[in-house]
């Protein structure tokens, strides 16, 4: 109990994000407190944690509600979607963002909205896409243990919306199944590339040629300590971006389907007009607990 009276309590929430089913989604953390941690500190609980987790504080700006820093166990990152949305739940779950309500958060990207839409659909605003340089995409084929072939379509390209992603497209669902996950050597690939990004977003082409309704998509970020990250909201934005910036997509809203299928998969929806993005999902609450810090 003397140590407890000396440190301040958290509130701790786990949260799977773009799910309504436990145990499917993009685990996340959310962490509430009366005022943000140190940096070090929040990367020591996220690692605890095991969990990529937002560190919310209420906020006495004028400009926003809340203070939103996102960490992993290695690192600190701009923007994580999938956090957001763990955080919209939570704040609905405690009737502090009611339906058809809204709130602003502070970010390392600037200042988001997060709405509670029906159906318990959270949405948050992202930064206005920025495109970064393309890349050949023989020697990610190399780094990734497939043939050049199966790289299809635009030359893999940086993207972000807060976080930046490299986009590229394969073939269809099936070469998108038998990728591995994200090794050493695709880290060390997309740390060497310009434009810093911290993650691999792979789209199966097919799915627009076929009409299917919904695009699949998996996500590696061995980089941040993610060998695969099953459901990320600032890729499936920056992804959005992309496809109405080359054509491929219409303005409007874009259903996706991101995961592994022998593990955890999510479902999101992109809203893009070419300039404002908008990722939306679903979360459920896995947890809840005090943290001492």
């Amino acid at each position: 109990m003397t140590i407890r009276q000396e440190l301040s309590s958290c509130e701790y929430y786990h949260v799977d994000s773009f799910t309504t089913e436990r145990f499917q989604g993009n685990p996340a953390g959310v962490i509430l407190a009366r005022e943000l941690p140190p940096e070090e500190t929040m990367l020591r609980i996220a690692g605890e944690l095991q969990l990529e987790s937002a560190f919310a504080a209420p906020s006495d700006s004028n400009e926003y509600d809340y203070d939103v820093v996102y960490c992993t166990g290695v690192t600190r990152i701009p923007l994580c979607g999938h956090d957001t949305i763990a955080l919209g739940a939570v704040l609905a779950q405690r009737g502090e963002l009611p339906v058809g309500g809204a709130l602003r958060i502070q970010t390392d990207v600037g200042v988001l909205i997060l709405e509670h839409g029906e159906e318990g659909w959270i949405r948050m605003s992202q930064a206005p896409p920025s495109f970064g340089e393309s890349t050949d995409p023989d020697p990610l084929a190399d780094v990734l243990g497939i043939d050049s072939t199966m790289l299809v379509g635009l030359p893999p390209q940086v993207v972000s919306t807060g976080t930046p992603f490299l986009i590229a497209a394969v073939q269809d669902q099936t070469v998108l199944d038998a990728l591995g996950e994200g090794t050493e050597r695709l880290a060390e690939f997309l740390a060497a590339l310009p434009g810093n990004p911290v993650g691999l977003y792979c789209w199966a082409q097919s799915d627009l040629t076929l009409n299917a309704g919904e695009i699949r998509t998996r996500c590696f970020c061995p980089g941040a300590g993610l060998p695969e990250d099953p459901a990320t909201g600032s890729a499936s934005g920056a992804f959005g971006a992309y496809l109405v910036k080359h054509s491929l997509a219409e303005p409007g809203t874009i259903s996706i389907w991101q995961g592994n299928r022998q593990t955890r998969t999510g479902r999101l929806r992109v809203e893009c007009d070419g300039e404002r993005v908008g990722v939306s999902g679903q979360g459920t609450i896995f947890a809840r607990g005090e943290l001492w810090v």
